[in-house]
């Protein structure tokens, strides 16, 4: 439902796309992976990075959104901040600094993202605005957790969610909500 087929607008450089999620609210799904130069070079590279004219093609449609007052959540497979000094290298987007400047210039301040397959919720502050990056795990790794991000007008609330199964099925899975700020409230 919310594919590539069905985007607002497409990076023709990346399988990146500028989805309406909504009347006020859009998703910037963006394609860092590297792994195009692996077969190129020869290399096997993890790592995510965004190219010149995807950051380009970003900011052209982070501008139409702030224009037209809609509300941004960004998502990727790579992680936008640090989570773990143990795994930064190859999880965290080697341009990163770039990322989260055109988040701040554009009031983006969430992006959702994955790698790491461990449920951890980073922030860093740039020019005094916060932006939050939440690495949700893989359902296929321990806990089998998905994440359930409700948007509301003034802000975002994550939940991460225990999947029930045939092992324990009289427990039943939740956690407490994550109420975030957004930027800018609408």
């Amino acid at each position: 439902e919310f594919g590539y087929s069905k985007a607002f607008s497409k990076d023709i450089e990346s399988m990146s796309y500028f989805y309406k999620l909504d009347e006020h609210n859009y998703a910037l799904m963006l394609d860092a992976t590297m792994s195009r130069y692996n077969d190129e070079m020869g290399m096997d590279l993890i790592g995510g990075n965004l190219e010149e004219s995807t950051l380009k093609w970003i900011e052209d449609n982070l501008k139409h959104a702030k224009e037209n007052n809609k509300n941004v959540v960004s998502f990727m497979h790579h992680n936008l901040l640090m989570h773990s000094k143990l795994f930064n290298d190859g999880y965290t987007l080697y341009n990163n600094e770039k990322l989260l400047n055109l988040f701040e210039k554009y009031d983006v301040s969430l992006n959702i993202s994955g790698h790491l397959h461990i449920q951890h919720i980073e922030q860093t502050k740039v020019n005094d605005k916060t932006i939050y990056d939440i690495a949700s795990n893989s359902m296929l790794d321990y806990g089998n957790r998905y994440g359930k991000l409700d948007i509301y007008d003034n802000c975002y609330e994550y939940q991460a969610i225990k999947l029930e199964n045939d092992f324990n099925l009289e427990e039943k899975y939740s956690s407490t909500p994550l109420i975030l700020p957004k930027f800018p409230t609408l």
